[in-house]
């Protein structure tokens, strides 16, 4: 099969014939677990060293060194942030120079959101920071094996947004309670 592997001689993601869990599952579930752990420490960090800039304003930033000019509205959707906090977002982001606001020609209630170059030039900086962490931390890793995880993480995110959008609860899937179950413990 095109993109298995096998784990004991069972496709990945098949519990061999004594029934024993699903061991891909059951590592991804795991990494996730280590992942999430492992962000809001850095969101700690970030908060106790005091920087000033979070990460919610590390992921508007990114959206407008992609876009010229964008409104609070789309700052908000594309950057995965409340619409209500957006406004004291780039206040903030603002009174530090990093962006400027600029009202629409034809419409007065709408107001342009875009990078200074100050902001260019901190984003390109910090960019150019992680992109070096992570090839050094993945320089013993092949491009299909990161394009392979790359794509467990959308599958992934794509799981997590249909749990939030399921309106009434019902019984889990073998694969939600293998994958949401207890978190796995290594020895």
């Amino acid at each position: 099969m095109h993109g298995s592997s096998r784990v004991d001689g069972q496709p990945n993601g098949s519990p061999s014939e004594g029934g024993d869990r699903y061991p891909g599952l059951d590592r991804l579930r795991h990494a996730v677990h280590v992942f999430s752990a492992a962000e809001r420490r850095l969101r700690g960090r970030y908060q106790r060293r005091g920087e000033s800039l979070s990460h919610g304003h590390l992921r508007a930033l990114f959206v407008l060194i992609a876009e010229d000019e964008v409104t609070a509205g789309r700052l908000a959707r594309d950057a995965e942030l409340n619409p209500a906090s957006v406004t004291a977002m780039v206040d903030q982001l603002e009174a530090q120079g990093l962006v400027q606001r600029r009202r629409d020609d034809q419409d007065r209630r709408l107001c342009w959101i875009s990078l200074t170059e100050q902001g260019r030039s901190e984003v390109a900086e910090k960019e150019a920071r992680w992109s070096q962490r992570l090839a050094e931390a993945f320089a013993d890793m092949s491009d299909h094996d990161l394009e392979t995880a790359g794509r467990v993480l959308e599958r992934l995110a794509l799981v997590f947004d249909m749990q939030e959008q399921e309106a009434e609860p019902r019984s889990e899937s073998p694969f939600e309670s293998e994958l949401f179950g207890s978190p796995v413990r290594e020895a």
